[in-house]
């Protein structure tokens, strides 16, 4: 542990935020005008994003496609290459 986070093998440091190696997306949940993003990042961890529909629709996100967990503070931002 260090801060009060976790230590996940792969891990990159920008700055605060925290970026983990590209994993799978398990799950998105579509509402009205957000989706929730689950992505497995290891270690039995699931993180869920809320992003907008309309980035899930930019990034082509889809489950089982991989994609980063970029956290900073109590948000997550998804990418991918």
């Amino acid at each position: 542990m260090r801060n009060g986070t976790a230590k996940f093998k792969g891990e990159t440091h920008e700055g605060q935020r925290l970026q983990h190696p590209q994993r799978k997306v398990t799950e998105i949940v579509k509402g009205a005008t957000t989706s929730h993003v689950r992505i497995d990042i290891g270690g039995s961890v699931i993180v869920t994003a809320s992003i907008t529909n309309e980035a899930v629709a930019d990034l082509a996100l889809e489950k089982g496609k991989q994609a980063y967990a970029v956290v900073k503070a109590s948000d997550v931002m998804v990418g991918i290459d």
